[in-house]
């Protein structure tokens, strides 16, 4: 089989998780190529929604101080991406209002707040507001709304984009359209030849856990389906929107993102149904605004959902050089920029701080 190259890191996935690895890595010094299937956020990195918010702060547990973590450090991180990109991510930290559907669930929201204030350390508030604005004349939030000001929005494509073009401007070579096959010790196999390297990191969202099924005896992970949608409207200013699993996120370009399904059986994982009509008419349910917006994509991908959900990063046992970092599952685009640094660290051998439950 020809050899195509080599270098010090081969990343296998051009989504948010493999160009933000490819990049640490390259800050560190390290030559870096980045193996796409497809196109450089054409998987769950290129959805429409772009919510970035923190989960409940009771209880609090290591994957939440970790996203935490990450939701605090994002704004910086995405602001110097832009800056060295010269485009705009989206990226806003715009807060989140989660509209209150009963007595209980205010009751229920006041202990949140109070967690978070713990939690949180005082540098970002959760409060209970009256339920009107965006959501008046929806008859949601009758019982008032949990407002956050941690949460953000950011547009998925538009920053994986401005990734991209940072990562070229490190050195990192791209290579799209190009499928990998298999991972061996020193590299990876791909339909035209290997590329040798001294790391390898399968960053490939849900498609990870296929390359693992043989070096890996235990099933890690697999997809769960999100169907989402983007419309036409200007709702520029307003915070994310939260109630239950529904959202609806604001972008900074005057489109709204609507999402999502969680499937986790199905028979076109790229095709859209019924189900994201539903989505689309809960999310008009609550803002109403949106019954006069004009649907501009509607879209469909595999989320990677860790068996333990928890992200799954670090070395796969065993296989000396070869290294996993996948399992955002919905905190992606929170995480990304840590979990890169963190893998680059382990790849150089020097001190991180993952919390342990999310190793292979």
């Amino acid at each position: 089989m020809a050899t195509l190259g080599e270098w010090d890191v081969a990343i296998v996935g051009g989504g948010i998780f493999g160009l933000a690895c490819a990049c640490a890595c390259a800050r560190k010094g390290r030559t870096s190529i980045v193996l796409e299937r497809d196109a450089v956020g054409s998987g769950a990195s290129g959805g429409p929604v772009g919510a970035l918010a923190p989960f409940s702060p009771r209880p609090w547990t290591p994957l939440k101080q970790f996203q935490f973590d990450g939701l605090v450090s994002a704004a910086a991180y995405w602001e110097g991406v832009d800056g060295e990109a010269g485009t705009a991510s989206g990226y806003g930290r715009v807060g989140r209002i989660v509209p209150l559907s009963s007595e209980q669930a205010r009751e229920r929201a006041l202990i949140s707040a109070s967690a978070a204030e713990s939690h949180w350390g005082g540098q970002f508030s959760m409060s209970i507001e009256p339920g009107d604005g965006i959501l008046a004349g929806s008859g949601h939030g009758r019982f008032g709304v949990v407002r956050d000001t941690l949460s953000a929005r950011i547009g998925p494509m538009a920053a994986c984009l401005a990734l991209r073009q940072v990562a070229r401007n490190l050195g990192i070579e791209i290579l799209e359209h190009c499928e990998v096959v298999g991972a061996e010790p020193g590299g990876v196999l791909t339909e035209a030849g290997e590329i040798r390297s001294g790391a390898t990191v399968l960053a490939a969202g849900a498609d990870t856990f296929r390359l693992l099924d043989n070096t890996v005896p235990e099933i890690l992970g697999g997809g769960v389906k999100g169907q989402a949608a983007l419309v036409e409207y200007d709702l520029r200013g307003a915070p994310v929107i939260q109630a239950g699993r529904i959202f609806v996120v604001p972008h900074a370009n005057g489109t709204v993102g609507i999402g999502s399904t969680r499937e986790t059986e199905w028979d076109d994982r790229f095709g859209t149904d019924e189900r994201l009509d539903d989505v689309i008419d809960e999310a008009c349910s609550i803002v109403p605004a949106l019954r006069n917006a004009r649907l501009l994509r509607r879209w469909a991908g595999l989320r990677p959902r860790a068996i333990r959900s928890n992200p799954l990063v670090g070395p796969v046992p065993g296989r000396r050089g070869l290294y996993v970092a996948t399992g955002g599952h919905g905190i992606g685009f929170s995480i990304a920029h840590m979990v890169g640094e963190i893998v680059a660290a382990m790849i150089l051998g020097l001190p991180h701080d993952l919390p342990p439950e999310f190793t292979p």
